[in-house]
Formats: C-alpha cells, sequence, structure tokens
C-alpha cells in the first residue's frame, strides 16, 4: 500500500515520563502506526476516532484511537503522544 511523502513522525509512550511503545509516521494518504510490536497501515478514511481520555504530566496525553485495516479488521489503540501531535494527528484525519 502507498501512502505517499512520509509529513510527520511521531512517537509514542506507554507512560508520561517517555517510555516509547512506538510511532505513528503520518503520509499524504494515510498513517503506519507502530504499537506494541503490531504494525498498521490505515487509509486516512479508515481512521473511525482519535479520542483524548485524560490529559498527563509533562504535556502528554493519553489517547484512544479507532482504525479500521485495508482488510476492515477494527483495532482500539491506546497510546500517550505529546498534546502538540495530537493535535496535529486529530487535524490530519479531520477528528
Amino acid at each position: 500500500m502507498e501512502l505517499g511523502k512520509l509529513l510527520e513522525h511521531m512517537p509514542l509512550y506507554s507512560d508520561a515520563t517517555g517510555t516509547p511503545i512506538g510511532a505513528i509516521d503520518l503520509y499524504e494518504g494515510g498513517l503506519r502506526a507502530a504499537v506494541d510490536d503490531q504494525t498498521y497501515m490505515v487509509p486516512i478514511d479508515y481512521v473511525e476516532s482519535i479520542t483524548p481520555e485524560r490529559e498527563l504530566a509533562l504535556g502528554k496525553v493519553q489517547v484512544k484511537m479507532v482504525v479500521y485495516e485495508l482488510m476492515g479488521m477494527k483495532h482500539e489503540l491506546r497510546f500517550i503522544m505529546s498534546v502538540v501531535y495530537l493535535a496535529t494527528l486529530r487535524k490530519a484525519c479531520g477528528k
């Protein structure tokens, strides 16, 4: 699946202190989410929701993201990311 040009690399964390668990790479045509040793290639239209669940210290937020893969499988992803990257991700996905 071709997603186009890489626009942004957004690190993901398991806690507010910055323990890395993966990243979201935002492309022109979709995103690649690598979370907890699983990788998902998701077109922008297949992102159902991006919901901030709670604010954390150090400018981070806990997020729940619901996506569908190309094969139609639904996935709920939970992670911690920077509030700045959350705004970028929500704007890019229209959420």
